[in-house]
């Protein structure tokens, strides 16, 4: 993302977008939020606690009329509550769609807080069943001795039709798990934010404008591995139709590091311009494209306020499932921010001799 400070070749100005959403100055939104974000923060916790309420009622009601607890169904390997992940994405599904409306990208402390907070209200939802079934019951037992029955009496399905096999004391294990993943499930409405690209200067998220993929590699074509000619061949075609593909994003760099652009507003017309000319070159059709093995996507993103942008490009394989798909090549994916191209980091590199190189910039 660029957010072109007065420097364009100082990488540790503060306002730097491409590290957005995780330098925490104290609040609840992004770098610095303005006044108007900052009053969305009750709007976004309203959203959540609305959608939790909603998902532990449908909780509560299945437990009572179906006689099962939704957040311990689908167990895997006996101990990890899948039904809590769910009824956690549900939960959560607030606190992502009032912050998308609202434009506010969450910070890495509101996240941690969202996570509190739902341990929270999965024990209160847990009270609230208690206090709903006491109206219907004569003298009924405080909430510990329920709440406590309720846990250790949690039992396994027995085998073989023998009686089911309580849990006992490893039974607020299962309770423990169950609440950290609904608690979990509660973030993802808030994490794919993070997928998003968003304007720190203007506090807005910004709009897709262009997206497109082209060959990145050879057809698929099987070869046996005794035919050496054979994979030697689709190594050699491999190579050529790869290095065609990140021709186009040398010549997109080039032209981005040339210093032709005055302006921020240049900046983003230059790479609609290339972008339109590779995509006009390159681009097949869907069907076509899926049969290489990679392909090399590009997905612009422009701030509706401002001359910011994303460019994101990407290395990926056409059929992740295809186990005869060959490793990815060097380039994996690459970001422009800050009038420069940076590699992501973990994600390999561009020139094998040199592992430390950062820069994708053509020497």
């Amino acid at each position: 993302m660029a957010s072109f400070p007065e420097n364009r070749h100082n990488v540790d100005d503060p306002n730097d977008s491409f590290d957005r959403g995780w330098r925490d100055d104290g609040s609840f939104g992004e770098n610095t939020p303005s006044k108007g974000r900052t009053m969305a923060v009750p709007f976004v916790l309203l959203g959540g606690f609305c959608t939790t309420v909603f998902a532990l009622a449908v909780n509560f009601l299945i437990n009572v009329f179906a006689d099962f607890d939704p957040f311990v169904f689908l167990l895997i390997f006996g101990i990890i509550p899948v039904g809590a992940f769910l009824f956690g994405l549900v939960a959560g599904s607030g606190y992502g769609i009032t912050a998308r409306l609202l434009q506010f990208f969450p910070a890495k402390r509101f996240m941690m807080t969202i996570f509190v907070l739902q341990l929270i209200l999965f024990f209160a939802g847990r009270y609230a069943e208690f206090k709903i079934a006491a109206i219907f019951v004569p003298n009924p037992p405080g909430f510990i001795e329920v709440y406590r029955e309720y846990v250790e009496g949690f039992a396994w399905q027995g085998k073989n039709g023998n009686p089911p096999i309580p849990l006992g004391k490893l039974g607020y294990l299962l309770e423990l798990a169950t609440a950290v993943l609904f608690s979990l499930g509660a973030l993802v409405g808030l994490g794919i934010l993070f997928g998003i690209p968003y304007c720190s200067q203007c506090k807005v998220f910004m709009r897709k404008q262009m997206q497109f993929a082209i060959p990145a590699s050879a057809k698929r074509t099987k070869v046996k591995k005794k035919d050496v000619a054979g994979q030697e061949q689709l190594d050699q075609e491999n190579t050529v139709v790869f290095k065609r593909a990140t021709d186009y994003v040398s010549k997109l760099m080039e032209r981005l590091n040339s210093g032709e652009q005055n302006d921020e507003q240049n900046d983003v017309e230059n790479v609609v311009a290339i972008l339109a000319e590779i995509q006009k070159e390159a681009v097949v059709s869907k069907k076509e494209l899926r049969q290489y093995w990679h392909q090399l996507s590009f997905d612009l993103s422009r701030c509706p306020n401002c001359p910011n942008f994303s460019l994101n490009i990407r290395v990926v394989p056409t059929n992740a499932q295809d186990k005869s798909t060959p490793p990815l090549p060097g380039l994996w994916s690459a970001l422009y921010a800050d009038g420069q191209f940076k590699l992501l980091e973990g994600f390999g590199k561009i020139d094998e001799t040199d592992a430390s190189q950062e820069d994708l910039s053509p020497q």
